[in-house]
């Protein structure tokens, strides 16, 4: 569905639009103050997250040059790759050292700086 729409509007917008929801849909995680806003919340980041991996992806493809290709694209699934590798245990020790809100917070901040990146 992402990727006829992607097709449609644009890969820049769609991955764009899906960063932002993850943004908001994080922030929203962190300040949620019942446990059925907080399910909401976490699917929303969910289906944003959908829209970000195989967008990333396919907008990473389209736009290497063809010599570059795979490089380009080793180089964005080495980067996804780390960030569940590292994400996952960095995340478990702040959720114990700081609680498990500031974890969220800084993963929407995060995702901030990198829709923030030409």
């Amino acid at each position: 569905m992402l990727g006829r729409l992607a097709d449609r509007l644009g890969r820049r917008r769609v991955l764009v639009v899906s960063l932002l929801l993850f943004t908001l849909a994080n922030f929203a995680t962190a300040l949620a103050p019942n446990y059925p806003l907080l399910v909401v919340a976490r699917v929303v980041a969910g289906a944003a997250a959908a829209g970000t991996g195989p967008t990333i992806y396919a907008l990473c493809s389209a736009t290497a040059p063809a010599n570059r290709r795979a490089t380009h694209l080793a180089l964005v699934g080495s980067g996804l790759l780390s960030a569940l590798w590292a994400g996952a245990p960095l995340g478990d020790v702040l959720g114990h050292h700081l609680g498990w809100q500031y974890v969220f917070a800084v993963l929407a901040l995060a995702a901030v700086c990198a829709g923030a990146t030409p």
